[in-house]
């Protein structure tokens, strides 16, 4: 996931597994120009999650990258971690909230959800491993990076969620979550996986 300021920082949340739609995604969205990572946040180091993380080091100079997974490393992370470092870039531990360009990212309760918030509105990065309980009741939507949990029994009013490739047999999130949340909005990724979310007025919102 890329989050892109209005100022034009940028801070990139793990990666994906595909090299090639990583390019394609970040080749559509982003302009030429745009070849600055502010912060690389790893929330986990499995290949799925990573895969493509050459790519980014390739094309960008990263500031900062920051390790947040709470497992053991995988040898694909450690394997980034080594290049980084051999890049000259700094590679730290997770240690309390990030801020980039009044974009502000925290742990949920569940020290694996991650909360993106701006002045008026929070989205939550969801792995499969946590449930609606961790989450603040002023989130707005979610992301679910990893199919979501096995249940969702939060409230849908008012709430949104992105899926990621819908038309595959691994769409995100998984059918028993959507169907738990039949009052909210769904989002579904474009051919590439991704989808464009624009800071308005503090306020996130889909591009058309």
């Amino acid at each position: 996931m890329l989050v892109r300021t209005s100022n034009g920082h940028q801070l990139l949340i793990d990666a994906g597994p595909d090299a090639d739609r990583l390019t394609q995604a970040l080749g559509r969205a982003l302009p030429p120009t745009a070849r600055t990572i502010d912060v690389w946040l790893i929330t986990g180091g499995r290949r799925t999650e990573i895969g493509a993380a050459a790519t980014v080091l390739n094309r960008f100079e990263i500031k900062r990258l920051v390790v947040a997974d709470p497992d053991p490393w995988s040898a694909t992370l450690r394997a980034l971690v080594q290049q980084a470092q051999a890049a000259g870039i700094p590679v730290v531990p997770a240690n309390g909230p990030l801020a980039v360009d009044g974009v502000n990212l925290s742990l949920a309760a569940d020290e694996r959800s991650w909360l993106i918030r701006t002045r008026q509105s929070a989205l939550a990065i969801v792995p499969r491993q946590t449930s609606w309980r961790s989450l603040p009741s002023d989130v707005d939507g979610a992301i679910f990076t990893s199919g979501g949990p096995l249940d969702w029994q939060a409230p849908v009013h008012g709430f949104s969620v992105i899926q990621v490739a819908a038309n595959s047999r691994d769409g995100f999130p998984v059918r028993a979550v959507l169907q738990a949340m039949g009052g909210a909005s769904i989002y579904r990724t474009d051919r590439l996986g991704s989808v464009e979310l624009v800071e308005h007025a503090g306020v996130f919102e889909a591009s058309p």
